[in-house]
């Protein structure tokens, strides 16, 4: 049954890589938005350190 084979093997084959690929976009997803959130932190705090720098 060679045809079976190829079909079950192109499914197997298929199946690995779009997990791959999902588990891929979600870990990057994931530390994109811990990145987003640390540059916001960061942010902040630069923006009161400004502030208190040139309070006359």
């Amino acid at each position: 049954m060679p045809q079976l084979d190829l079909t079950w093997f192109l499914f197997n084959f298929i199946l690995a890589w779009s997990f791959i690929f999902l588990i891929n976009i979600i870990l990057t997803n994931q530390n994109w938005f811990n990145n987003n959130e640390d540059n916001n932190i960061i942010t902040k705090t630069n923006q009161k350190k400004n502030n208190q720098q040139w309070n006359w």
